[in-house]
């Protein structure tokens, strides 16, 4: 079985022990480096991934080379292609490590055999998911780059000496 925490993860939020079992099965650690992208914009993803370890941050990169960045991806948290999936398109932005990092790898083809096997796990990633990046927006609008950049240094104080503080500070502005 993987990782005890991605199988804690899953039982408390919603999944049921045999059914978290059954990811955990399927799922497959990998270790990545720093600034490896998991994602390239542009391409079609085969994968969504449970960050275990590490920081990670999602971007757009325009026609005229500028990077934007769509969010910071933290521990325990998911990266899913939506539109990718449910589009059936090309993934919309670039996922990047920012730090060396752990990650649950699950195959997109298993996800996407769900929604007619198992609409049940396929729901409850996908209400995860949304659970997250509405916790995300909320957190973005209620406190300032300043209180952000606290509260970063707070919980994830064993990830600012990976990453360069001005980086971070970008990114949480």
């Amino acid at each position: 079985m993987l990782e005890q925490p991605f199988f804690d993860y899953l039982t408390q939020h919603g999944f049921s022990k045999s059914d978290a079992t059954s990811l955990c099965d399927i799922g497959k650690i990998i270790e990545l480096p720093t600034r490896h992208i998991i994602y390239h914009q542009g391409e079609h993803p085969d994968s969504l991934y449970w960050l275990n370890s590490g920081l990670c941050h999602s971007s757009y990169l325009t026609d005229d080379r500028q990077e934007i960045t769509k969010e910071l991806i933290y521990e325990q948290e998911w990266i899913i292609p939506c539109e990718s999936l449910v589009l059936d398109e090309p993934s919309d932005c670039l996922v990047e490590s920012l730090t060396e990092v752990s990650l649950i790898e699950l195959p997109l083809d298993t996800l996407l055999a769900w929604r007619q096997s198992q609409p049940q796990l396929y729901i409850r990633l996908f209400e995860l998911y949304a659970l997250q990046y509405t916790q995300k927006l909320r957190f973005n609008c209620l406190f300032s780059a300043e209180e952000r950049w606290q509260l970063f240094q707070q919980h994830f104080s064993h990830l600012c000496d990976k990453v360069p503080h001005e980086l971070l500070r970008r990114y949480l502005s």
